[in-house]
């Protein structure tokens, strides 16, 4: 999980960007268990159990994919998402503006006739009160990752993106956080 625009401005839609950091595709919808991978912990009407990718849905090597709460060809057109990165969508219901509990989960075989596992792949539990930073709570800018191989739920690697709007299916606009110096 990559970026998270939550709360946007009027002018903007909510998303959620998946970053694959490997050399190669990753499948995001296993054919075998006729299951794809599911993004919980959104706040969706009826108590649905979250987001499931469709399939053929899969995320390019070293690319994103955008979830979007809107029709992915509407996202696209709003956003100028390139063709050639994924929009899936809409996952229906909303993010909830005063934080939430994220986590992508892949689905994995066990024995015959068992339901499947879920593995989780990442969380993140953010908020829009410190030490989360607040700028991302209905000012225009995403929730970005700093580190994008860094621990999902601390908010020090978290920070506001540099755009209104964030930048969905593109490099973030933010930086690593400082080092940690040795006092002096």
């Amino acid at each position: 999980i990559s970026e998270i625009h939550y709360h946007p401005d009027r002018q903007s839609d909510e998303f959620i960007e998946l970053y694959n950091p490997l050399g190669q595709t990753v499948s995001l919808f296993d054919e075998g268990l006729g299951l794809g991978w599911r993004l919980r912990g959104l706040s969706r009407p009826g108590g649905e159990p979250g987001f499931e990718l469709p399939p053929g849905a899969s995320i390019p090597a070293r690319g994103f994919v955008v979830l979007s709460s809107i029709d992915p060809s509407l996202f696209r057109q709003l956003n100028g998402t390139p063709g050639q990165v994924p929009v899936y969508g809409p996952y229906g219901g909303a993010l909830d503006n005063g934080g939430e509990a994220l986590r992508l989960l892949r689905p994995v075989a066990t024995e015959a006739g068992k339901e499947p596992a879920w593995v989780l792949v990442d969380r993140v539990r953010y908020s829009d009160q410190a030490p989360w930073p607040t700028a991302a709570d209905g000012g225009g800018p995403s929730l970005e990752r700093r580190e994008l191989q860094g621990y999902g739920n601390d908010p020090d690697n978290w920070g506001p993106s540099q755009i209104d709007g964030g930048s969905p299916a593109a490099a973030n606009t933010i930086g690593p956080p400082p080092p940690n110096l040795e006092p002096r």
